[in-house]
């Protein structure tokens, strides 16, 4: 479904830094094995799931390493900015329980990253999944894709000089392709109208 005064076939409008998003998400280069990108997981043509019905995906340098959880959709991510609860619980013997007041939201089937920019480096840098050593290796690869130049253009020309700063932008590029592409909300469920 199009925004209203929009042509059904319009092509969705991204940010310099989603423009850039997307080219990392669908780069299979940016892997240990060179292999597997962001896509080969959360293809875009099964909701940004699996694409197959493994369990665990697999990954790793030599793409035979398990991974250790199911592959999550990426759909709607745009609501599920993290909410954490603290309910207290009711009896004293489920107070004490390991669960009481434990916090409930965020990103990652256990809640674990606060921000979309925080979850994106993780499979990156995991050893069973994209495998790179470092934030380090991940730039390396940046510096000499095909759109390095572009990197530069939107943030700044010596961005690759300061390495914290440039793997941050990096996956800040890609969490603005997941908020601002329509396929990740596209709300054309039945009970969305």
């Amino acid at each position: 479904m199009a925004a209203a005064g929009a042509p059904a076939d319009a092509k969705p409008v991204y940010s310099d830094a989603a423009a850039l998003g997307k080219l990392m998400f669908f780069d299979a280069s940016l892997s240990a094995s060179g292999k597997m990108s962001c896509a080969s997981c959360h293809s875009p043509s099964h909701a940004y799931g699996p694409p197959n019905g493994l369990a665990a995906q697999l990954g790793g340098p030599d793409m035979r390493s398990q991974g250790t959880r199911a592959v999550p959709s990426l759909r709607y991510v745009l609501n599920r900015t993290p909410m954490w609860s603290h309910a207290q619980a009711a009896s004293m013997s489920e107070r004490l329980s390991e669960t009481d007041n434990a916090p409930v939201g965020g990103f990652g089937w256990d809640g674990r990253f606060n921000r979309l920019h925080d979850q994106a480096s993780f499979p990156l840098l995991n050893p069973n999944e994209m495998a790179n050593k470092d934030p380090a290796a991940v730039l390396a690869k940046l510096e000499h894709a095909p759109y390095a130049a572009r990197f530069k253009e939107v943030f700044g020309q010596n961005i690759f000089t300061d390495p914290n700063k440039a793997f941050t932008q990096a996956m800040y590029a890609i969490e603005r392709f997941e908020l601002e592409d329509p396929s990740f909300h596209p709300y054309t469920s039945k009970f969305d109208y």
